[in-house]
């Protein structure tokens, strides 16, 4: 769980009813990554999925769109981390 000073002054996140969610974090970062992961793969497929195909000019054998993820810890002592995913050109 991020601690509200961290939120409130180093990320500008303003207690409101709107934001009250970032306060309260009753899920493990495992857990929560996870679903992301699943999410992620449920909208844009797994692999090489089609519906990635074509978004950065892959031509569908030596260059194909996949979907990637990023993890980054943005404070590690008061607990700020950002999960993130793209979809990522690779080569053969």
């Amino acid at each position: 769980m991020a601690a509200p000073y961290a939120l409130t002054s180093l990320f500008g996140v303003e207690r409101t009813p709107a934001s009250a969610g970032y306060f309260r974090q009753p899920h493990p970062l495992g857990e929560i990554a996870w679903q992301f992961l699943e999410n992620q793969r449920e909208r844009w497929g797994s692999g090489f999925s089609s519906r990635l195909s074509g978004l950065f000019g892959g031509d569908g054998d030596w260059a194909k769109e996949e979907l990637c993820f990023g993890f980054m810890v943005e404070n590690g002592y008061n607990a700020v981390y950002r999960l993130w995913s793209r979809a990522w050109l690779v080569t053969k």
